[in-house]
């Protein structure tokens, strides 16, 4: 018995990693859009004198404007076409798959296949989870303009922008924090402190909706904690939070920031009130994504990972981060929260929430982990029950594996279909009126300048 389980989860896991391959290959006919036109054109030059170019023009935000120019921006200016966006989306989906495999306990040192096997299936399950969305909220010929899943779906494959600088630098932003305070390397406190304090200058140096919701996440658990009784975790939460602000603080130092924030900034107290009075919308919306089909998604995708072996047992954990799940989750909805402030403040978009997203997506599948782990550990469990939780299991198994290919053929329609378009001209996307293409002037003439550094270095 025992070995039919292990030949049928690497069945399993075999079929995860041949739909992580076809979607690499896939992701090399992705084609740039909006500002992806731009990063690259900044980049003609090198990539320094990209990074330079942004945080003196438009951004304050080093760490993420670094992940764009490494992921988005030097590729596209360096590279053919076909592989350029296709590194900025498969970074991000790998970055995902880190940060949770690490907050999951894998290491590669202890068990590589095991580890590497775990960051392939969420990385996977990253990529497919709003097409997966798109396909359980939306009838076949449905119209999807409107749908969240959609859209989001639409923004995570073709704007790399978003993935370089929101997913990628928020999960490896996440993925050092968490090393900062979970790794068991750090033994003194000096070192524990020093490493928590650049990890959370990282933080702040992303997105500023992200970092301050993170930080502020970090004091209302401390403050919860604190109530009862001052610790160890409330001082390193307090201290880290205090390093994010410092982080989002001294990017205004950047002249990008200054040059942002005073193109779009409303500083009346009309635009502040308006501000405060959208932010029960941004409840209604996390809610929402919270209830969503992605998000049930995730959950079963933990129930699966935990299902096959590649995340470890409950006897083979260390000292578990049960609060991890928790925490993602007020941290996504001050993001939400905040968005709605700033929207009214700076400006606002869809993609702002896309690290919101990501905790989203990350909570729910811990928590499916979690579930299963919870179960496993348990002694007192009947036959009756036992059956009922293996039969559960193989029907999760396969449901999920199923949506997964369905949500990857999905990804691969619509990548073909505006590879296609893009070929003969501009390709923008019907509904998306955020995202220009090249029959936009501001994006055309970065376009230009591409092609022009192109034709100069044949």
């Amino acid at each position: 018995m025992a070995g039919l389980k292990r030949f049928s989860a690497g069945i399993v896991l075999a079929i995860f990693v041949g739909v992580f391959g076809y979607i690499l290959v896939q992701s090399t006919r992705l084609r740039p859009i909006a500002d992806d036109y731009c990063l690259g054109a900044s980049a003609v030059d090198g990539p320094f004198h990209s990074l330079i170019f942004w945080l003196t023009n438009w951004s304050g935000s080093p760490f993420s404007v670094l992940t764009q120019v490494l992921f988005a921006s030097w590729p596209l200016a360096a590279l053919p076409i076909g592989i350029s966006s296709s590194i900025s989306f498969v970074a991000a989906g790998l970055a995902v798959g880190l940060v949770t495999a690490y907050l999951l306990q894998a290491r590669w040192a202890n068990a590589p296949f095991k580890t590497s096997l775990l960051v392939i299936s969420v990385t996977t399950g990253w990529f497919v989870s709003f097409r997966v969305g798109q396909v359980l909220e939306l009838r076949a010929g449905d119209d999807p303009i409107g749908n969240r899943s959609w859209i989001v779906a639409e923004i995570l494959a073709h704007w790399q922008t978003v993935n370089s600088g929101y997913v990628a630098a928020s999960s490896l932003a996440m993925l050092l924090l968490g090393w900062s305070f979970l790794s068991p390397y750090l033994e003194s406190h000096r070192s524990r402190y020093i490493a928590i304090g650049l990890a959370s200058l990282v933080v702040g140096w992303t997105s500023y909706v992200f970092a301050a919701s993170v930080a502020g996440a970090f004091l209302l658990v401390s403050f919860s904690i604190r109530l009862r009784e001052a610790s160890v975790l409330t001082r390193r939460l307090e201290f880290s939070a205090v390093g994010i602000l410092s982080g989002v603080a001294t990017s205004f130092l950047f002249p990008g920031a200054r040059a942002r924030t005073d193109a779009n900034v409303g500083s009346s107290i009309d635009v502040l009130l308006e501000g405060l009075r959208n932010t029960p919308s941004g409840l209604g919306e996390w809610v929402s994504d919270v209830a969503s089909a992605p998000t049930f998604f995730a959950f079963l995708l933990g129930v699966v990972v935990a299902s096959l072996g590649v995340a470890k047992r409950p006897s083979e954990l260390s000292s578990p981060p049960q609060w991890v799940s928790g925490f993602l989750l007020l941290a996504s909805l001050l993001t939400y929260i905040l968005n709605e402030l700033v929207a009214a403040l700076i400006y606002g978009g869809l993609w702002h929430t896309v690290p919101g997203r990501l905790m989203i997506f990350m909570a729910a599948l811990l928590m499916g982990v979690s579930l299963v782990r919870l179960i496993q550990s348990r002694d007192s469990i009947t036959t009756e029950v036992a059956t009922v939780f293996s039969v559960l299991q193989t029907l999760i198994v396969v449901g999920v594996l199923a949506l997964t290919v369905v949500g990857a053929v999905v990804l691969r329609a619509s990548i073909d279909s505006r590879q296609v378009v893009w070929e003969q001209g501009p390709a923008e996307i019907r509904g998306l009126t955020f995202m220009d293409d090249r029959e936009a002037e501001w994006v055309g003439e970065c376009w230009r300048d591409i092609e022009g550094a192109r034709q100069e270095s044949q």
